[in-house]
C-alpha cells in the first residue's frame, strides 16, 4: 500500500503542470519530482511561505526559559529541588530531614555525618528526635533516664510498644508516633505518678552540639526553650501517658533525625496511625525524608518476583508519606554491597545489583530521588574491598564507625553537590 501510495504520488507530480492549475484566484501546484526525492526546498522559487504561531510569544519565551532550566539540572537531583529551595530560608525557620532506615544507620551512624554537613554549612543544632529511653547507644548524645528515682538499664525503663521488631511490641489502635515506638508510662515500674528524670549530653565537641530548645510529644505536645544554648540538659517532669519522642534542636538551621528500625524492611509506614505522622511532618517543616532500606531483605530474596513483590510494598509506603508529607522530598537509599556465602566463600549476592536497578526504578516511577549505596561502594565486590579496608565488619553486612563514616560522608557529599549545581 505504502508503495502504492508513493508511486501515485510521483507520477501527479511528473505529470502536474509546472505552471499549476488555475481555479478562480487560486493556483494549485504540486512540488517537482526532485523535490520529494531530496530537494532541502518543498516550495517553489516564486511562491510565498506563511508561518502560522500557535503559541503566543510569551508563552514560547517562557517555554524555552524552562527547557533551558530543565538542562540544567542533573537529572540525580530533579526531585529534591523543594529541599534545596527550603534551605535558603533556613536561617529564618528550622529545616528539618527525617532519616529512616534500618540497623546500618543504628546509634546515629551515617545521620550524623549528613547532620554535619547540613549545620556546618546551614546552621542549626542539636541531634533531633530521641526516644524516652535509649536502648541502644548512640554516638552522638549520651541519655540517663531515670523513673521515679530508679535509673534505667538498657534491658529496664518504661513499656514500649513498636510498629517494627518483636510482633509482641504491636498496639491495636496504631499510635506509635514518629520514631515508630511509643514509652507508655503509666505505672510502669511503681504505682502512682511517673517522675521522670532525663539527662542529655551531647558527645559531639563543635558548635553544632548545642541546642536552645526541646520538643516533647505526647498527647498533647509542649516546648522548652532556652535564652542561652546547651549542650547538656536535665528534663524533669512528672507524668502518665505515651511519649513519643524528645527532639532537641534550634530555631533556625537544618534539624537532621535519626530514627532507624532493626530488622525493619521500610514496609511499617502504614501501619502507624496517619494523623499523628502527618502532625509530626508539618509541626516541624519536614522538607527531606530519606528511607534507607532494602539489606533486611536481601537474604530471602531469591528471585525477579520475590523483588517485584517488595517494590510494590514498598510502593505503598512511599505514596502513604508523600499524602502525609506534601512538602516534603523524598529520597530512597539502596542497600549496601552485602557478603553471603556460596560453595564456602563469601561473596555478593548475585541478584544484588538487580534489587538495586529496581528501587532505583520505583524512585523514578514514584518521582522521588534515589542514591545507590550499591554503586558507591563500588557495585559487585565492595563489600569485600570495604572489609578489607576496615571499613565493614566480618559479618560483611554491617559497616565499622569508619565504614559508616565513609559513607554518611559519600551521602552528604552527594547532596550537597546537588545543592551548589542547582545554586
Amino acid at each position: 500500500m505504502l508503495v502504492s501510495c508513493l508511486s501515485a504520488l510521483l507520477l501527479a507530480c511528473y505529470l502536474f503542470p509546472a505552471s499549476g492549475i488555475q481555479v478562480g484566484a487560486v493556483n494549485l501546484t504540486m512540488p517537482e519530482v526532485s523535490t520529494l526525492l531530496g530537494s532541502h526546498s518543498a516550495l517553489p522559487a516564486d511562491s510565498v511561505a506563511i508561518t502560522i504561531d500557535t503559541i503566543p510569544q510569551a508563552t514560547q519565551d517562557t517555554c524555552l526559559a524552562d527547557t533551558a532550566t530543565q538542562k540544567l539540572i542533573n537529572p540525580e537531583y530533579q526531585y529534591l529541588q523543594r529541599f534545596y529551595s527550603a534551605l535558603k530560608n533556613s536561617g529564618k525557620s528550622s529545616v528539618r530531614v527525617i532519616h529512616y532506615g534500618d540497623s546500618q544507620i543504628e546509634g546515629d551512624r551515617m545521620t550524623k555525618n549528613i547532620r554535619n554537613a547540613f549545620q556546618t554549612r546551614f546552621g542549626g543544632g542539636g541531634v533531633g528526635i530521641i526516644p524516652l529511653h535509649q536502648t541502644i547507644g548512640s554516638m552522638s548524645l549520651q541519655q540517663r533516664l531515670s523513673i521515679n528515682g530508679i535509673q534505667q538499664t538498657a534491658k529496664q525503663g518504661p513499656k514500649r510498644y513498636m510498629a517494627y521488631g518483636p510482633k509482641s511490641k504491636r498496639r491495636e489502635n496504631k499510635v506509635y508516633g514518629p520514631m515508630a515506638q511509643t514509652a507508655v508510662m503509666n505505672d510502669s515500674l511503681v504505682k502512682g505518678s511517673e517522675e521522670i528524670t532525663l539527662s542529655v549530653t551531647s558527645l559531639v565537641k563543635d558548635t553544632t552540639a548545642y541546642f536552645n530548645k526541646i520538643q516533647i510529644f505526647r498527647e498533647k505536645d509542649s516546648i522548652i526553650t532556652f535564652s542561652k544554648p546547651h549542650r547538656n540538659y536535665v528534663l524533669r517532669m512528672q507524668y502518665k501517658g505515651d511519649i513519643y519522642g524528645i527532639s532537641l534542636e534550634t530555631d533556625t538551621g537544618v534539624i537532621v533525625d535519626n530514627i532507624p528500625m532493626r530488622g525493619c524492611a521500610g514496609t511499617i509506614f502504614t501501619t502507624v496511625e496517619p494523623k499523628q505522622l502527618r502532625h509530626y511532618y508539618q509541626k516541624t517543616n519536614t522538607r527531606l525524608i530519606i528511607l534507607q532500606y532494602g539489606g533486611n531483605v536481601m537474604p530471602y530474596t531469591k528471585t525477579a518476583a520475590n523483588i517485584s513483590n517488595y517494590k510494590e510494598r514498598l510502593r505503598k509506603q512511599i505514596r502513604y508519606i508523600k499524602r502525609l508529607a506534601p512538602e516534603a522530598d523524598l529520597l530512597f537509599v539502596g542497600p549496601s554491597d552485602m557478603h553471603t556465602t556460596i560453595d564456602g566463600v563469601k561473596t555478593s549476592y548475585p541478584i544484588l545489583p538487580q534489587m538495586d536497578k529496581a528501587l532505583k526504578d520505583l524512585a523514578a516511577e514514584e518521582e522521588i530521588a534515589y542514591w545507590s549505596l550499591f554503586e558507591a561502594m563500588g557495585g559487585r565486590g565492595g563489600m569485600t574491598r570495604w572489609v578489607a579496608q576496615g571499613l565493614a565488619g566480618s559479618d560483611g553486612v554491617h559497616f565499622t564507625r569508619k565504614g559508616a563514616d565513609k559513607a554518611g560522608n559519600m551521602l552528604a557529599e552527594w547532596l550537597m553537590k546537588g545543592y551548589d549545581e542547582v545554586k
